[in-house]
This record gives structure tokens, sequence and C-alpha cells, in this order.
């Protein structure tokens, strides 16, 4: 199986949804809501086929619990294994997780349904939804509109200009609408709006912030009171509150660690959904049979409107297309949950994941749920790492060190105990790294790597961090 690029990545110098190469008429909130899909009594699982599908993600990399959705025409089965928080129970359909990037989805059914309401045009350009104070760039042949944010064809860089996380461990808490305004007035366009996909946090946390702007109410409420309320969605929320800290899964990082669950501010469209496997559940039935108060609206949102930087591969608001694997989709990681939906309309049949940990392998886990769906074989995914070499003690010890980027920010390479080599980023825990030769390192849960420039005597004397599409120099600390 390709691996896919996780749209929402653990952070080195700040979480950075990573590009994924690949991947309708509002009613009025109080027309009944779409009817849930009813528990399956057939026994249309290959039980041996669906252990397959989990076994890389609970067993390589030890993800602590997982809750799983599969939809089959009108039913449903949840599977859940290991457990919510340490050395508790197992997660159940009504267990929260974060989703990541998957909220952008639900930002762009936000779009839809704005735009079906009459709220907004579908051509609007965002600085008419903004304060005359925020200044969007302009290209030359024109503005930023909406739907080029709900397509990344904005032309934006993938992280705002004046991101920098007062808290490395929850790097959007600290990113204000001081913040994005500050952000868009020191932004240069990287293309020509509509011209070329670039997949962009920044993108989607603005369609969300300006979307609220026009609503009049904060992002969190405008979207539970036009999609996740008319949708019946009522364990779905952009809102991290005391509550569902209190119930939600505890958050891992890439090595098992607990940490704190990341929060929103400006950016919140861009990732602060969180959601259950009994709610992604109802919102993938109404992708499969579009029915109800948003039926439109899921329409409007699946249809294919922009090309990806990936032959073939297209989007519609929100939703990739992967082609080779005919299939709607979208996938979302933080600093310590992944998850990832997709679903073949044709065939009727959808399935989501829900991990508790920052995991690489929930895309690849998802797309084998679908083949286990369709009776197709699981197929082996590849990990960050699968073409790794083995290094000798001396040339580990000759990369091991302090490079930094900029006077704040550095990269620490040291060995664990074991013998395994580490990166830590300032301000953020170490995340174990594999060597692809040996003068490069690339950093499990993230996508990104690094390659080192090697003196006479062998020893590193710089290192390039490669992330984003950025590649950022660092000197060696002596």
């Amino acid at each position: 199986m390709r691996s896919l690029p996780s749209p929402l990545a653990l952070p080195l110098l700040a979480l950075s949804l990573l590009a994924l190469t690949a991947a309708c008429s509002a009613r009025p909130s109080g027309t009944a809501p779409v009817t849930a899909p009813t528990a399956a009594s057939s026994p249309w699982i290959d039980e041996a086929q669906l252990d397959a599908a989990l076994r890389p993600a609970l067993v390589d990399e030890q993800v602590p619990g997982l809750s799983v959705a599969l939809l089959r025409r009108n039913e449903v089965r949840f599977y859940h294994r290991g457990h919510a928080r340490d050395g508790g129970a197992a997660p159940d359909e009504h267990t929260p997780f974060a989703v990541g990037s998957i909220t952008k989805v639900f930002t762009a059914t936000l779009l839809a349904a704005m735009i079906e309401a009459g709220e907004v045009q579908a051509d609007a350009t965002v600085q008419s939804l903004l304060p005359p104070a925020m200044r969007v760039p302009r290209g030359d042949n024109g503005e930023i509109t909406l739907v080029h944010l709900a397509t990344h064809r904005a032309g934006l860089p993938r992280m705002p200009p004046a991101f920098t996380p007062a808290d490395g461990e929850d790097p959007y808490a600290s990113f204000t609408a001081d913040a994005l305004a500050t952000s868009l007035a020191a932004t240069t366009l990287t293309a020509a709006p509509g011209a070329r996909w670039a997949y962009s946090n920044y993108g989607a946390g603005l369609l969300g912030f300006a979307l609220a702007q026009r609503s009049g109410r904060p992002y969190p409420e405008a979207l539970r009171v036009k999609v996740l309320a008319p949708l019946g969605l009522d364990e779905t929320t952009a809102t991290l509150d005391a509550a569902l800290e209190a119930r939600r899964a505890q958050d891992h990082d890439p090595t098992g660690t607990p940490v704190r669950p990341w929060r929103f501010d400006a950016l919140a469209g861009a990732g602060a959904v969180q959601s259950t496997a009994a709610d992604l559940a109802r919102f993938l039935a109404v992708q499969l049979q579009p029915s109800g108060p948003l039926a439109a609206t899921v329409e409007r949102t699946q249809t294919l409107v922009a090309d990806t930087d990936e032959p073939g591969h297209r989007m519609g608001l929100g939703w990739i297309a992967l082609p080779e694997e005919h299939c709607l989709f979208h996938n979302g990681q933080t600093g310590g949950a992944s998850a990832a939906v997709a679903f073949d309309r044709e065939r009727g049949v959808a399935a989501a994941v829900l991990m508790n940990q920052s995991s690489e392998l929930h895309t690849a886990t998802v797309l084998n749920l679908l083949h286990v769906l369709r009776g197709e074989p699981v197929r082996t995914p590849r990990r960050t790492g699968d073409d790794a070499v083995s290094l000798t003690d001396a040339q580990r010890a000759a990369l091991v060190g302090t490079y930094r980027i900029a006077p704040t920010f550095a990269l620490t390479i040291r060995t664990s105990p074991a013998g395994r080599l580490l990166v830590q980023a300032t301000g953020q825990r170490a995340l174990p790294c594999a060597a692809t030769a040996p003068d490069r390192l690339v950093i499990r849960g993230v996508d990104a790597s690094i390659t080192f420039t090697l003196g006479p005597d062998g020893r590193a004397t710089a290192a390039t961090l490669h992330q984003g599409g950025h590649d950022m120099p660092a000197p060696r600390e002596p």
C-alpha cells in the first residue's frame, strides 16, 4: 500500500499539517436530523481480515487504543481495542478522540451549508467576510476566494508567518485573531490564487475564521448550529472543555508517552474538532446516502472541483478523492491522536478509525478497512524508515549533538539507553528516528527528515531539517 502523508502531523517548528498526496441546500436547523445507521446483525465482517488491518497500528506501533466504525449500506459495526486511558477500560463508540485535520471536512461542510443557505456566495472573496483591518494578500490575477481555501489553492504557505507557539506541546493555543491579522499582513503568496494546489493549515484555519465572522458566532458555535446539530452529531464539538477532557481518550505521542490535547483559537477550522466513532458513523452514513436537512450541502462537498498535486487526484470541498482506492477521504493527526475516514459511495461502504496516539498508520488502516468491507486483500503498509539502514556505534555518535536553526530553536540528536537515535526540538518531546543513510535521518510520526554535513573525520558539522517543503539549515553547536 502506498504510504500517504498525513494532513495533520506532529510539529517540529510547529504543528505542520502536511500535504496529502492523496486523497447541495441547507434546511432550517429545526428540521429532523439524519437517521443514524442501525447496528448490523449479519456477520458481514471477516474477523481475521479485520485483525490483519488493525495489527500494524496495534502491534507495530503499539497504539494504546482505537475505535473503528464500519458501514455497509444501512448497517454499522463498531470495534474497539486497547484502552481509552492508561490502565483504564477500552474505548467505546461514545469515547471522544481528537480528529485533527478531519476538521477541514467539517469546515468545508460549514462553507457549503452557508452557500446553500444564501449566507455567502460560492465565489465570495475571503476579504469580503473579514474586518477591514485584516488585509488578505492578493495575487496579480485576483483575490483569494472561500473555495480556494476549501480546496488548498489559495497560494498561502502551509503555516502563517506569525506562527510562533508559546508552548511547543500545545502549539495552536496561542495563535489568536491578532496573530492572524499580523500573519495576513506579512504573507507573500506562494502562487496566484487558484493556480496551484498546496496543503495549508493556514488556509483552512482562515476559512473557519472568515465563516465565523460572517455568521456572527465563534467557529465552534457556528459549526454546531449550521452543521453538527442538523446532522444530529451530538458528540462532535470544536470546543475542548473540562467536561470533554474528563471523558475523552488520553492522547499519546509517537513514543507512547501521554501528552496534553491541543487547543485552538483563530485556526480552529484547521484542526479543533473532537468526535466519536458513533458520530463519525452517522456523518459517513449521510455521505453514502445524502438525505435530511443538509443533503444538498453534502452533495456540494463531494463534487470534485479542483486538482491536487498528485496526477489524477482531485478535491471536493474538504474531501480528497483517491481514485486508486475508489473513495473520498481525509485524515488527521495531532501531537497525541490520529484519525481517518473514507467512503466508497458506489459500493456503499465506509470506515472510520480513531487512535489515541500520533500514528503514521491511520491512513493505511482506514484504507485497509475499506478493503475488508469490499472483500479485497489487506495490504502491508509502508512506514517511515522501512528502508532504514543499520548504523555503527561510531556513525550514530557522529550525529549526536545540538544543531541550532534559530536563536531560540534547536534540534538535539541523542541516543536512547537502548541505542536508538532520537531527535528533540526546543520545547518539544523527543521523537524516534531511523537512518536511511549515514548522513540522513527520517523522523517517525512526522513527515520530516534531517540531512547532515559530515566532516573529513565523519563527524557531523551541520544539519538541515526538511519539513513542509522548507529546508532549514542548522550549524552544529561546539
